[in-house]
């Protein structure tokens, strides 16, 4: 039977050629120039480099990374991504008042998950950078509150993200991955149901040695920026005579402004109406009968408050005997006015002017 082709000598015919022959052993030939045996002497190389466990596999004729090759757990824990972020940004669980720009981060993540999926070009570079912008945003959402369960959940989250796309993720890696994705997705939906307040007993007190104010207020509310409370409270800027306070409940969706101005030529009624206009109010500001807190002395003015967000409260203004003129605002985005009504009461009666 005539031997193989590729173990005959190429000069004098001998056979067999035994595998991995620098020369002909009968002639002498070198074999260093046949392109068969500078692909045979590559191949150590080749089977090195398959051994590394980032486990490259060809595809349409090119080599691949573990990503492409096997994208079923980057792209099921970039599909939980998109529901909890969907959950979050529709408030279908709680009420966050958060920007609603956050429904992108859901969109971007089933794109990216379909992406690796059917392993376009640029998908891994596209889901590395998008596992680090939800890293940011889920650090920026926290605002420094990384005790709440939510919190820690998104930024966990976000983290598993870049673990199972960042470099060859091995098998492992990818398994790990995904089970803490999960784990990641179900504390978050349980954050999410919870809410973002610590749970601790008592209340929070507010106060400024300098203004002569102290404000008791529920757990779970904090003081809040001006930009925290838009659009449904529109926190005073401070002026020479006058500084404003924000506080509230985010996640019950609740706003509060405590304004003290130290101006003795401030007039009660006049003051109190212009204040509503600065609040954002957009109802007339029509006086009620209702009591003002007591801090504010038997002189104390009530309005109603309304807001272009649909917020409801109250609004007391109170001439104090030493000529500041001090003014509480609380408002709730709820459709019951009854619910800015009672926390306006329970927060106004905390309050003390000395």
């Amino acid at each position: 039977m005539m031997a193989k082709p590729e173990t005959l000598c190429p000069n004098c015919g001998h056979s067999p050629i035994a595998a991995g022959a620098e020369a002909c052993p009968k002639c002498g030939e070198p074999f260093a120039f046949l392109p068969m045996h500078k692909r045979a002497k590559g191949r150590p190389l080749d089977r090195l480099r398959d051994s590394v466990d980032s486990e490259p596999t060809a595809m349409g004729g090119s080599v691949t990374g573990s990503v492409f090759a096997h994208p079923a757990q980057p792209a099921a824990v970039l599909t939980l991504g998109a529901v909890i972020w969907f959950l979050r940004a529709g408030g279908v669980l709680s009420q966050l008042d958060e920007p609603k720009w956050i429904f992108a981060i859901a969109a971007l993540d089933l794109a990216m998950a379909l992406a690796l999926w059917i392993g376009l070009g640029p998908a891994k570079l596209v889901a590395q950078l998008g596992g680090l912008f939800q890293l940011g945003v889920s650090v920026s959402l926290a605002q420094g509150d990384f005790a709440a369960l939510l919190h820690l959940a998104f930024v966990g989250h976000a983290a598993t993200v870049l673990l199972v796309v960042i470099g060859e993720p091995s098998t492992a890696r990818r398994n790990a991955g995904l089970a803490l994705g999960i784990v990641a997705t179900g504390l978050a939906i349980v954050g999410l149901a919870v809410g973002t307040s610590n749970p601790k007993a008592g209340e929070v007190r507010l106060m400024s040695e300098e203004h002569g104010f102290q404000l008791q207020v529920p757990d779970g509310y904090r003081a809040l920026s001006r930009e925290e409370m838009l659009p449904h409270l529109h926190l005073p800027l401070a002026t020479a005579s006058a500084r404003s306070f924000g506080f509230g409940n985010r996640a019950k969706r609740i706003y509060g402004a405590l304004t003290i101005d130290r101006d003795p030529g401030s007039q009660l009624i006049g003051g109190c109406q212009e204040h509503l206009r600065v609040l954002g109010g957009t109802n007339p500001p029509v006086p009620l009968g209702s009591p003002a807190p007591g801090a504010f002395g038997s002189s104390g003015l009530v309005l109603e408050l309304r807001t272009a967000s649909g917020a409801v409260g109250r609004l007391s203004c109170g001439k104090l005997p030493d000529g500041r003129l001090a003014m509480l605002a609380v408002v709730a985005q709820d459709p019951d006015p009854r619910v800015g009504r009672a926390v306006f009461e329970q927060i106004g009666a905390s309050l003390s002017i000395k």
